[in-house]
């Protein structure tokens, strides 16, 4: 049986393809996240309320000012365990659309980012580079390595089982559902 996404996932696609158009040749970026997962599996295999996208801390500004150009308000977020630390900057629509996780560059062969319970994983550049191109739905766009993915998912089906949030077991139930689609 095919899957039949809801009206906001097509929203949220059409409006990827919209913030593609203005991001594509301005700055580094790749795609993350299950948009990245279906997108591997070749075809929607859930609702998707946002995309997340990863760049580089020094492409910061030009990433803020594709959210202004297409009139998306948005906001910074520090990480709780360092306030000193801009760890993604996410449209501050209804919605929360899209999300710009920031990545820092360390040396030639790794690099690092950061997300809500995690500081600073490093990983190794070739996780983003060279990119993949991937297609969903008619929108074609630069994604992550599998490899990535999958360690990803692995470390939110971690801090899960660590941490039990009752609101998160779709997201951990989704994690266990990506890692089988990888």
């Amino acid at each position: 049986m095919k899957f039949k996404p809801n009206k906001k996932t097509l929203n949220v696609i059409g409006r990827f393809s919209e913030l593609i158009e203005v991001i594509a040749d301005k700055f580094y970026w790749v795609t993350m996240g299950g948009i990245a997962v279906d997108a591997y599996a070749g075809r929607l295999t859930r609702d998707h309320p946002d995309v997340d996208i990863l760049v580089f801390r020094n492409d910061l500004e030009r990433a803020e000012n594709a959210f202004k150009g297409l009139g998306y308000p948005y906001q910074e977020f520090t990480h709780p365990k360092d306030n000193s630390l801009v760890y993604k900057v996410q449209t501050d629509d209804p919605d929360r659309t899209f999300s710009f996780q920031i990545m820092d560059k360390k040396g030639d062969e790794e690099f690092e980012v950061s997300f809500y319970r995690d500081l600073r994983l490093v990983f190794p550049i070739s996780y983003i580079k060279p990119v993949t191109w991937l297609n969903l739905e008619g929108v074609r766009f630069p994604a992550v390595s599998k490899e990535f993915l999958i360690k990803l998912k692995q470390n939110e089906i971690k801090n899960f089982k660590k941490f039990k949030p009752k609101k998160r077991l779709n997201k951990y139930l989704n994690c266990l559902k990506d890692i089988k689609l990888l």
